[in-house]
């Protein structure tokens, strides 16, 4: 069985656990992500999913964290990983993100996610602006990609990133490669291949060739074991990576 099956296992088992919990409140329920249509699947992806409702209620949140606990704690291939999406089918709860869905995971919505339980209900759903998206990438970099923790590990210890494992650093170093496309290309979701091919084509000319090997090589890593400690040399990968970050 290979990745992509077992990540539609789990998602089998969420949409059954999700029905049990919200009934006919559930509109529709979406796989998007790298198991959108646009998606590059791999050992290292998370499982994205995405719960449209009738209308929020108090305790939603609640109730999809409880889901979330459940599904973790079946202990199968991606349960981990699983991340919920969700809003109501009012575009005023939508395009405002109520409920958990960014603005960025919103348009990804919007153009690349693929129906798996109800009506597609996506007709009429305001993309959120390239403003929005700009500030709140912005706003990620600095709550979840430059904690003082991982600020500690990109300027003073790249060996704990190494062994961390594949799917640690892939995230790590192609962040701001995806963030990037983003940013050049407003209205559009690259997957991280469509990013690779910008990045390469767009700014080969002014990087340095190891800043290059590096984003490629992390492209390849998504293949591996996520928790396999990656063997490559610590000062280039230190090098390459603080380049990377201080150009985007």
């Amino acid at each position: 069985m290979n990745s992509i099956q077992q990540a539609e296992i789990l998602l089998s088992d969420f949409v059954i656990n999700t029905e049990k919990v919200f009934g006919s409140r559930i509109v529709a329920i979406y796989k998007f992500g790298s198991l959108g249509s646009h998606g590059d699947f791999s050992a290292c992806s998370d499982v994205d999913a995405v719960v449209m409702l009738t209308s929020i209620e108090k305790g939603d949140k609640e109730k999809f964290a409880k889901i979330s606990e459940e599904i973790t704690s079946i202990g199968e291939p991606y349960s981990d990983r699983l991340s919920i999406f969700w809003s109501s089918v009012k575009n005023d709860d939508f395009s405002k993100g109520i409920g958990r869905f960014p603005a960025l995971d919103r348009l990804d919505f919007i153009q690349h996610a693929i129906l798996m339980a109800g009506d597609d209900c996506r007709h009429g759903l305001t993309a959120p602006l390239h403003e929005e998206i700009v500030k709140e990438s912005a706003e990620f970099i600095l709550g979840f990609m430059l904690t003082p923790e991982k600020y500690h590990e990109l300027t003073a210890a790249p060996e704990v990133i190494l062994a961390k494992g594949a799917r640690y650093l892939t995230k790590f170093v192609l962040f701001p490669v995806r963030l990037t496309f983003t940013l050049d290309k407003p209205g559009v979701i690259g997957s991280n291949a469509d990013s690779l091919k910008h990045f390469v084509g767009q700014y080969s000319a002014e990087m340095a060739s190891n800043i290059m090997s590096l984003i490629k090589q992390a492209y390849t890593l998504r293949s591996r074991n996520p928790s396999e400690t990656v063997m490559i040399d610590k000062r280039q990968f230190h090098c390459a990576l603080l380049q990377l970050y201080i150009f985007c």
